[in-house]
């Protein structure tokens, strides 16, 4: 029975630069067929009126410090602190969920 993980990511995620960077080795290595769903997690986040770093200064330098910690401890190149969202309308995860879709 062949082996297989639905790898589901929202680009938009801070911390799925971390798994994105990863994952294709971790499958190879355990002999695992990755299947690439992205999805677009921002109208569930808006319609629950989710926004967990909007207007938190705080929370959104604590966050980048962790991303900046983890990537460290996997190898994973962070050379600065992006501009966040860099995307605010999700456009690219859309354009990745047609394009998943349209195979």
């Amino acid at each position: 029975m062949p082996r297989e993980l639905d790898f589901f990511f929202y680009i938009a995620s801070t911390y799925t630069y971390l798994s994105v960077n990863r994952i294709e080795e971790i499958a190879a290595r355990e002999g695992v067929s990755l299947h690439w769903r992205p999805f677009h997690a921002r109208a569930i986040m808006l319609e629950q009126n989710n926004r967990p770093i909007v207007g938190k200064p705080v929370k959104l330098l604590y966050m980048w410090r962790e991303v900046e910690r983890r990537a460290n401890r996997y190898g994973i190149s962070f050379k600065s602190t992006p501009d966040y969202p860099v995307d605010p309308e999700g456009l690219a995860n859309l354009v990745a969920v047609v394009a998943s879709l349209e195979g």
